[in-house]
């Protein structure tokens, strides 16, 4: 059909010319053809609103797609549909930015045109109709909003076939959800627990319901200044006009130690996660159940959350952050906790999220997931965020109250409340005896869908889903007297509810009037936790068989007709009649976003008759400490009614006496609070003191109001009892007893008596709170202690117990349980069946836990907050809190122990916030709730106060004694210098100087002053230099070392050349790696590819060569790149180690970029052709084993993200450097191509280029090809690296990273989200386009990717000043391939590169000209076809500015980064030059590498340094370099040079032939000797050198600290070169046959057991025929190289590899297993008894060969063991006092050997 002509002369037919509104139509039926013909999709199922993903629209079709509009329409931007997500969004913007052009092709000009004769190919056929006589045979095409719909006939009868199908799948599956014909049993609440406002437990919360009161108040001034925010009428931005919430107080409090939480953790967790933790043990207590009693149920936890306001408070500007505000840890945290494993979600429906949590609990109870559900919501407000967003769209009542259903309603007031249920199957519960609550018939949710508004509620949804709640119950609606509502309180959604409820229920003409009510207009809405508070509500209405007034409905919404639709709200407190023999409720909560919950709920069933069980009963009670305990005993008396004894105003007088400071005696009862000078601050302590004594929240208002004891006293009568709805007298005695027994958790502090009935059992709490003893036990156990009673066996406790139950002594009972006795109180007979009931929960402390640091009287809210809002400052009140510090407690005599003691004490309180006063001696550790990283931090401060303490000290002691106890054991010297400071004798032998606060090293006895006057070593330090003058950032990241691999090039300064000389290093596929022949599908034969990528050099890292070739060759090749890069900063990891670890560990991360594991697939191959092998798929030892080998202790990671793996992972080790999560950074990537996989993999999805070139901007780009490469870089703060003279390449001055979110396509790039990434990357780099000189772009050279990349970089690079000098842009793709994983290192590589030559190098395209979708002409780039001076760049008056660069990596999937880098700031000025010759100090693990080493040296200095832009190097750097910078290896070379020249002559002529310079090898255990002033002369520098080259002597630090001398860069250590390869497969082909191993899967064998009586058959070597004759000379020699072929078969070696004798074994790689398999051979061989440490205590092939000498001949004469050298008589005592090292180390070798002969 032809558009053009078609639309044309159709549209002209009406009218002269077209409006705006008809041009949009016209356009989108002009997009909507062009989609269809090239997805093939029917034009009638093009929405125009639908995205072009929906259609499968691909990144080729929509460059064909754009080239097709280009011709119609003119220049387009190639990045069209990647911009516009759907026709209707193209159609306005091709109106917008095309009208001209679409009015003149779609002929809609305005001008008259005569209609034309249509023809055929012009003529419109409309669908064909087909008369029907059903309507349930049509099917409708379309939506509600098209102009046109299709009718089309379906066959008859398929409507019923859908029908018959659901209705058979519903049968099948009675779990399905909404409209299947399940019925599910009847789900108990056997526990509740709960706190709203005004409400501190479920008692107050049903007086409050009962008494109608009103619990929202205005927002109190606790929480923040909300004076300050209001305003009167329409609301503005940053302002609300609502003054009103209801608040749940003490939110701020919490008992951290309690739930095993360190206080400053505490403080950092979101207090809706603390204050859903403490509800949770309030609802098992109040259910029965301890955590023990349910470890055999699988236990669900579900939590409705919506908003986490927690985070808000934090603030770097503070000097404060907080990162515990994880919706997730709300119910995680209590299933941790608790140690359930059900099921364990927080989910967010919005207002629905609570009742929508116990329909997803019940779901699990049915389906199996779990067998017992703890179900919840939470909501608090701890930040005015909500109020502001809430009043701007006009969401809140102005009124301040919620008038559910009354005619002010016009807006919901927000509230606060946690609460939770314990649920489980009806019959279980009843079987189990659980207290019932009420039973869950039935619930269901559904989604409103698409109404009118977001936010708009549908009253057919909600009529739905009531409706399928009463159908899953099997309710009728008549038997619902009470329904729960909504209710929130607004003109529009009180009249949908209603409407709803009347299409559910019936009107009032079809039942009886139903009863309505909602708990928001008393309490405000709950939001998350509004169906919680529903739920609890109705609960307590059946409970108590009444029905409590709603508020606020008087006058009626004017829009509901109440009468009608058969609905009533109770005004006042009324009986709850129910209906046919059972109250049944409905309750109904709806999300804001359309999601729905309805919940149907009986009232329990009647508890079956039994007869009273009477006679005495035990009663036991517990808690964490003492005060806790009177609490909980208070509690008890409350809730039996029991008037408040004259204890009562014991407790006020001693809270007021210890705040005042005054005797108790002297706070009288009637005394005014004010006259005894409590005041201010002091009313906020004493109401914190009374909370904790009382357990129970009181506020400072309580004592203001009532200024006497007295008052005060009587008004905590009334608001100290504890949750319960059991009702004190109607309980049983015997169900107390029982649900004590087992139903609270067993603590320290204990009470236990017996009581006949409970008048006894008030007078016995009476008797405990008095402090007297009579008829009562209580006890008191040290936590974790163990008691003679422990050691009882279980059977026997239970016999006991049940012996003393049937003699009736109970008392001997109860002190056998309150010392200690642990009895299981389940199995204890009973005259008589005892249920569970409701009985008072745990009285928690209220610790304040905030994360701003507010004390009792601050806002919790700062003002500072209240004022970043407002944008001005806020007046602030004047604080009365942070009150001097309390004195510590006086001791009459300072002991050592007392001592610790208290620097043990102040470490916790400084580390886990402990309050001093809960620290004692026995206090375990366990319940500080210390993870590994606060361990780490308490040990770090003992460390600091004391000395440098064991890693494990905190796991080895179980107590604060038992730390106290090894502190002055092992460390008695440092702890009596602590003494001494605390008895402040520092005034004769002390200084208060922080350097003086560390005791003198009892290693080398060396004196603080002293000590301090030796300079830290260069070579051994990396802790912070003495400032230097720079203006460097603190957030600047220095490139202080550089290396690399990369194809056609071994190094940086082959790399170099290719660059600057656009050499194309692709290659076709090597045929070592596979034979590309081979794979003739695969179109691309062509890559990037490293020379001897499989060569490795094990025996320097000492790795066996074995585990080398189970290596993958990635991770081997960045383990060199990773030492070459240390070389190149001219640092070693022993430089890099910290002093202050006690294991020497570098505080330094690692950070690789990997991918690929393209070794782990020859392993697969191997094990499919039935080989044995092991396979390696797992890439986290790239990064690990380099911290590994050099003894690293940062963060160490490996980074997959596709392509742009390597930058994220040097952006990652910037950002932890700045973090401080390490010193010092390792970052780089490697990548590898081992496996034809990739590439067949790459080729199936289009991606490779069959030519063989990355076509990086050019044309004919058609995918890209794979390249290989390894580099790493080491990085360190700017300040630092300058301070360390170190060889800067240059600085990272941002980065940034970001996802492109969801595009078109999985591997589609999104243009907006890479300008975004730039423009950020900028910005935090505090730089502007205008100083970018080059852009090393990803570039891989696709026809699309790179115009996409290029219009991001001109979005980015927008505001660039058009005077500026254009940007040059590149992509060293072009010359090595893709190096995937690698790609981000090798750019950076080349960017440092140019930035040392000040140089761009040419970029290649591969290709005669640009690709023909850039037009570069618009844009602020160019591409530089030759190479280039890189000018710097000025700043806007003129001023030079440093040359700057930006460089993007996009990943495949999704992830981009983007670095800033500025070339190194100008050193500082060098003093004179030293005068004199140097040094320089070369070694090498072999004598053939040190040949190297010197040749790769004397190149590098007779000018291949220029090839690396490093610059001519000094002499003195060179020596300095070269000593500070390097590992001393056994083989050595010394040269004493008078200038560069001179040392370059010598290196030229040196040989091992020793005719230059000092030669020499390092004997075995020899140790050197410290020179510890530097050599002047030529003489003396001779002299050290002859010393060193043979291990006699080494430098010290006054000679490694060199003033003027600079690390410098020079050639790394020439490693040697070898294949290691596991597998028969690939490149294994032509590595050398002795490296291919073999594994077999059985286990090594074992020497066959004999008997004791039967000397072990062994089969000795034929070399010890004759063994007696043999010289001595040659039976050592005959077995040291019997005992090296065993090590060298062992561990791998072959191939003309020859193990080192005098090397340490470990060193060449060996472990444990290994070791103890060639130790079964040699016992098999000389017979068993041999030293079980033998490798361990000989660890070389030489000491072990001496070892097995001497056991020969033992053997051979087993009655006289023959005397050793140096051996003496038993009687021979030597003073080992007397001895220096060595000589004591050979007499204890000795003694061993002659102890194994014995």
């Amino acid at each position: 059909m032809n558009t053009r002509n078609h639309i044309g002369n159709e549209m002209n037919r009406h009218q002269l010319g077209i409006s705006p509104e008809e041009l949009d139509k016209a356009t989108e039926r002009y997009l909507v053809e062009l989609l269809a013909r090239h997805t093939k999709v029917p034009e009638a199922d093009l929405r125009v609103t639908a995205p072009f993903e929906r259609f499968g629209v691909q990144s080729i079709m929509m460059l064909q797609m754009t080239q097709e509009l280009e011709r119609d329409l003119g220049p387009l931007p190639k990045t069209l549909f990647f911009e516009h997500s759907n026709v209707k969004e193209l159609a306005a913007h091709l109106v917008v930015a095309r009208e001209k052009a679409l009015r003149k092709h779609l002929g809609l000009e305005p001008q008259e045109v005569q209609p034309p004769v249509p023809s055929v190919a012009d003529t419109v056929f409309e669908p064909t109709r087909v008369e029907c006589t059903s309507s349930q045979n049509l099917e409708v095409r379309g939506g509600k909003d098209s102009r046109r719909r299709e009718v089309t006939a379906r066959p008859e009868g398929a409507g019923k076939l859908r029908l018959l199908r659901r209705r058979q799948a519903d049968e099948q599956n009675p779990h399905a959800w909404s409209g299947s014909s399940r019925v599910t049993e009847p789900v108990a609440i056997i526990g509740m627990s709960g706190r709203y406002p005004g409400a501190s437990n479920l008692d107050e919360f049903w007086r409050n319901l009962a008494a109608g009161r009103d619990c929202v108040t205005p927002v109190p001034r606790r929480r923040w200044n909300h004076e300050a925010l209001l305003v009167d009428g329409a609301p503005e931005p940053g302002r609300t006009y609502c003054n009103a919430g209801g608040f749940v107080e003490g939110i701020e409090f919490f008992d951290p130690m309690f739930f095993r939480m360190p206080p400053k953790e505490a403080a950092v967790i979101d207090p809706q996660e603390r204050l859903f933790l403490e509800t949770a043990w309030h609802t098992l207590e109040d259910a029965g159940y301890t955590r023990a009693s349910l470890a055999h149920e699988k236990v669900g936890v579900f939590v409705g959350m919506m908003l986490s306001q927690y985070q808000l408070l934090s603030s770097s500007r503070s000097g404060w952050c907080n990162g515990g505000a994880i919706p997730a840890s709300v119910a995680n945290r209590v299933s941790h906790f608790f140690d359930f494993t059900g099921p364990s979600l927080t989910l967010d429906t919005m207002c629905s999220s609570s009742l929508t949590a116990i329909h997803l609990a019940c779901d699990a109870l049915v389906s199996g997931d779990a067998t017992v559900a703890l179900v919840g919501g939470v909501n608090l407000m701890v930040h005015p965020a909500k109020y502001l967003a809430l009043s701007q769209y006009t969401f809140l009542s102005a009124t301040g109250h919620c008038h559910a259903f009354g005619a002010a309603g016009d807006g919901y007031v927000p509230g606060e409340g946690v609460g939770a249920v314990l649920i489980k199957p009806l019959s279980r519960a009843v079987a189990d005896g659980d207290h019932i609550h009420a039973v869950l018939l039935a619930s269901a949710v559904n989604q409103a869908g698409h109404t009118n508004a977001y936010y708009v509620p549908s009253p057919k949804a909600q009529a739905e889903v009531i409706t399928e709640a009463l159908r899953r119950a099997q309710v009728d609606a008549g038997d619902v007297s009470y329904v729960e509502a909504h209710g929130t309180g607004t003109q529009l959604g009180d009249p949908i509810e209603i409407s709803g409820l009347e299409r559910a229920y019936g009107s009032a003409e079809t039942r009886s009037k139903i009863a309505l009510g909602s708990v928001k207009s008393g309490i405000g809405h709950l939001e998350s936790a509004a169906g919680m508070a529903a739920l609890t509500k109705v609960v307590l209405q059946m409970t108590n068989g009444q029905l409590a007034p709603s508020l606020h409905c008087t006058p009626p919404n004017p829009n509901l007709n109440l009468d009608a639709s058969g609905f009533e709200i109770p005004r006042t407190l009324a009986p709850w009649k129910p209906r046919r023999g059972r109250r049944v409720a409905g309750i109904s909560a709806f999300g804001a976003g359309g999601s729905n919950a309805h919940l149907i709920v009986a009232e329990a069933p009647a508890t079956q008759m039994r007869a009273s069980v009477t006679g005495p009963e035990l009663l036991v009670f517990s808690a964490r400490d003492e005060p806790a305990l009177r609490a909980l005993a208070r509690r008890w008396l409350r809730f039996l009614g029991d008037p408040v004894p004259a204890q009562d105003t014991r407790l006020v007088r001693e809270a007021v006496a210890a705040v005042v400071g005054v005797p108790c005696d002297a706070v009288g009862d009637t005394d005014r609070f004010e006259d005894l000078g409590l005041n201010g601050y002091l009313v906020h302590e004493c109401a914190t003191h009374l909370a904790a004594a009382t357990g129970c929240p009181v506020s400072a208002d309580l004592l203001l109001d009532n200024q006497t004891v007295q008052e005060t006293a009587a008004v905590l009568r009334s608001v100290e009892a504890g949750p319960t709805s059991a009702g004190g007298p109607d309980v049983e005695l015997a169900d107390i007893a029982h649900t004590l027994q087992v139903g609270r958790e067993e603590m320290v502090a204990r009470l236990a008596f017996v009581a006949e009935d409970l008048d006894s059992v008030r007078s016995r709490l009476a008797e405990y709170l008095a402090g007297g003893t009579s008829g009562i036990q209580i006890g008191n156990l040290e936590q974790g202690s163990m008691t003679v009673l422990d050691m009882i066996p279980d059977d026997l406790v239970s016999g006991l117990v049940s012996d003393l139950i049937d003699r009736g002594r109970l008392d001997e009972l109860a002190a056998l349980w309150v010392a200690g006795l642990h009895v299981d109180w389940s199995r204890v007979r009973r005259g008589g069946s005892a249920r569970r009931v409701s009985l008072p929960t745990y009285p928690f402390r209220r610790d304040l836990c905030w994360i701003t640091g507010a004390d009792v009287a601050d806002a919790l809210v700062p003002d500072s907050v209240i004022s970043d809002i407002l944008g001005e400052a806020v007046p602030s009140e004047p604080s009365t809190s942070n009150p001097a510090p309390m004195p510590r407690p006086a001791s009459a005599e300072l002991t050592l122990e007392s001592v610790v003691f208290e620097c043990v004490a102040d470490c916790l309180v400084e580390v886990l916030g402990v309050p001093r006063e809960r620290i004692f001696g026995s206090l375990r550790l366990e319940n500080l709730g210390m993870d590994s990283v606060r361990i780490t931090q308490v040990l770090a401060a003992l460390s600091r106060n004391i000395e440098q303490l064991p890693a494990t000290l905190l796991f080895t002691c179980k107590d604060i004694d038992g730390i106290v106890r090894f502190l002055v054991a092992n460390h008695r010297e440092a702890c009596t210098w602590l003494l001494m400071r605390r008895m402040d004798v520092g005034n004769i032998l002390l200084d208060d100087s922080p350097a003086n606060d560390v005791p003198p090293s009892s290693a080398n006895d060396v004196p603080p002053s002293s000590a301090n006057d030796v300079p830290p070593s260069p070579a051994n330090d990396m802790s912070p230099s003495p400032a230097v003058t720079s203006t460097a950032d603190p957030l600047d990241i220095a490139i202080v070392g550089v290396s690399g691999r990369y194809p056609g090039a071994p190094d940086l300064a082959a790399f170099a050349r290719n660059l600057r000389e656009a050499t194309d290093c692709v290659s076709e596929i090597p045929k070592e790696r596979w034979d590309w022949r081979q794979h003739p599908d695969i179109k691309c034969r062509w890559g990037g590819f490293i020379d001897d990528a499989l060569t490795f050099d094990p025996t320097f890292f000492g790795i066996a060569p074995n585990t080398a070739a189970f290596m993958d060759p990635q991770e081997r090749l960045f383990i060199q790149a990773a030492w070459h890069c240390l070389e190149d900063a001219g640092y070693t990891p022993q430089s890099l180690g910290d002093p202050r670890a006690g294991d020497g560990r570098g505080n330094v991360g690692v950070f690789v970029g990997a991918s690929f594991n393209d070794y782990a697939l020859h392993g697969a191959d191997a094990l499919q052709a039935g080989q044995v092998v092991p396979v390696d798929q797992q890439m986290y030892s790239v990064a690990n084993r380099v911290s590994y080998l050099f003894n690293l202790r940062g963060p160490s990671l490996v980074v997959d993200t596709a392509c742009s793996s390597s930058l994220y992972a040097i952006h990652l080790a910037a950002r932890a450097i700045r973090n401080g999560e390490c010193d010092v950074a390792i970052a780089g990537g490697v990548n590898l191509l081992l496996h034809p996989a990739k590439y067949s993999s790459l080729n199936l999805l289009g991606f490779l280029a069959p030519d063989g070139h990355c076509h990086s901007f050019g044309a004919d780009g058609g995918g890209y090809v794979p390249g290989e490469g390894v580099g790493a870089v080491l990085l360190k703060p700017l300040e630092r690296a300058l301070a360390d003279r170190d060889h800067i390449y240059g600085v990272i001055r941002g980065s940034s990273v970001n996802h492109g979110g969801r595009t078109q396509g999985y591997t589609v790039p999104n243009p907006v989200a890479q300008a975004e990434l730039v423009s950020n990357a900028m910005a935090l780099a505090g730089v502007t386009s205008e100083s970018i000189g080059y852009v090393e772009a990803h570039g891989t050279g696709t026809t699309l990717g790179d115009p996409i990349e290029i219009d991001a970089l001109t979005r980015a690079f927008g505001n660039r000043n058009a005077t500026s000098p254009r940007c040059a842009l590149g992509s060293v793709k072009s010359l090595i391939g893709h190096p995937e994983a690698a790609a981000g290192i090798s750019q950076l590589t080349k960017v440092l590169l140019q930035l040392g030559s000040r140089e761009i190098f040419p970029h290649r395209l591969n290709s005669e000209q640009l690709n023909p979708n850039l037009n570069l002409g618009p844009t602020p780039f160019r591409i530089p076809a030759e190479l280039e001076e890189w000018p710097a760049p000025t700043g806007p008056s003129g001023e030079p500015l440093p040359r700057r660069a930006g460089i993007s990596s996009f990943g495949v999937g999704g992830l981009s980064a983007h670095l800033v880098i500025e070339e190194a700031p100008a050193a500082s000025p060098r003093g004179p030059k030293a005068a004199g010759p140097q040094v320089v100090l070369l070694s090498a693990t072999s004598p053939e590498q040190l040949q190297r080493a010197v040749d790769e040296l004397h190149t590098y200095l007779a000018g291949g340094h220029a090839a690396s832009f490093a610059g001519v190097p000094s002499l003195e750097d060179v020596a300095f370099t070269l000593r500070v910078g390097r590992v001393p290896q056994k083989y050595r070379l010394a040269l004493v040079a008078e200038d560069l020249l001179d040392l370059n002559r010598q290196l030229g002529s040196a040989s091992t032939d020793g005719q230059v310079g000092f030669w020499g090898e390092v004997a075995p255990g020899r140790q050197a000797a410290t020179v510890g002033t530097r050599p002047r002369t030529a003489q003396e520098l001779k002299a050290f050198a002859r010393a060193w080259v043979t291990g006699e002597a080494q430098p010290g630090p006054d000679w490694l600290e060199h003033a003027e001398a600079r690390r410098v860069s020079l050639p790394g250590y020439p490693f040697a070169g070898k294949d290691y390869w596991l597998y028969g497969s690939g490149p294994a082909e032509n590595a050398q046959t002795d490296q291919k191993y073999e594994f077999s899967a059985a286990p090594p064998t074992e020497p066959p057991a004999v008997a004791d009586d039967v000397p072990p058959e062994v089969d000795r070597p034929d070399f010890l025929v004759g063994w007696e004759e043999r010289p001595s000379i040659d039976r050592l020699e005959l077995l040291i190289d019997h005992v090296r072929a065993k090590f060298e078969t062992a561990l791998g070696f072959g191939g003309g590899d020859i193990l080192d004798i005098d090397r340490g074994l470990f060193d060449l790689g060996l472990d444990s297993i290994t070791a103890a398999n060639v130790f079964n051979t040699l016992e098999a061989e000389f017979g068993t008894g041999m030293d079980q440490s033998l490798f361990f205590n000989y660890p070389t092939v030489r000491q072990v060969a001496d070892y097995l000498v001497a056991w020969i001949t033992a053997a051979d004469a087993p009655a006289t063991p023959p005397e050793l050298s140096g051996s003496g008589s038993a009687d021979d005592l030597v003073d080992v006092d007397l001895l220096d090292e060595d000589e004591l180390v050979q007499v204890l070798q000795q003694e061993l050997i002659e102890a194994t002969l014995v």
